[in-house]
């Protein structure tokens, strides 16, 4: 049942949150030695164009992710969260207000560090009166490489007759 219910949940908020996944991938061997590129231009509920490049580094050193922002509102009203997974940590303040500039676009870097190689993500939230835009950025340590699986999914029914597709979840404390 609690599983169940968990389902649904996370199937509720894919369909009604204001909040986008990583979108497009691109290669742009001219910005990173990983040479990808992440933005968030697909689906954008804040108004906000986030871009970044993957970011690649050593074990217990630490690593410098840019981000970019593109189409803030002048006024400034917009507000960006870091968080981080697994073992990796964010190094500087999870929140900011961010200042654009006349175009509204803004740049930050981000400085993170893993103690052990691994493939981990810097997720990024953008907030604005308009909504909210989420990123998540590849972030590889050593030699570790990050190899995208296809989760265990499953089809059901809801009761208004939509097709929902159930995932596995698990949940974060923080």
């Amino acid at each position: 049942m609690k599983t169940t219910s968990l389902m649904m949940l996370g199937a509720a908020l894919l369909l009604g949150a204001q909040v986008s996944s990583a979108c497009a991938v691109e290669k742009n061997a001219s910005q990173n030695a990983s040479g990808t590129s992440v933005s968030s231009e697909q689906k954008n509920y804040s108004g906000v164009a986030i871009q970044a490049t993957a970011a690649r580094g050593a074990a217990g050193s630490p690593i410098s992710v840019e981000v970019r922002y593109k189409g803030l509102p002048v006024s400034g009203a917009a507000e960006v969260t870091y968080t981080t997974e697994g073992a990796l940590q964010l190094f500087g303040s999870a929140q900011k207000a961010l200042t654009p500039d006349r175009k509204g676009a803004s740049q930050d870097t981000v400085v993170v560090q893993a103690a052990s190689d691994g493939a981990y993500f810097l997720n990024v939230f953008v907030s604005t009166v308009s909504g909210t835009s989420v990123v998540s950025i590849p972030v590889t340590v050593g030699t570790a490489a990050f190899k995208p699986r296809a989760a265990a999914a499953s089809t059901v029914s809801a009761p208004g007759g939509q097709r929902v597709i159930e995932m596995p979840a698990q949940e974060t404390r923080h």
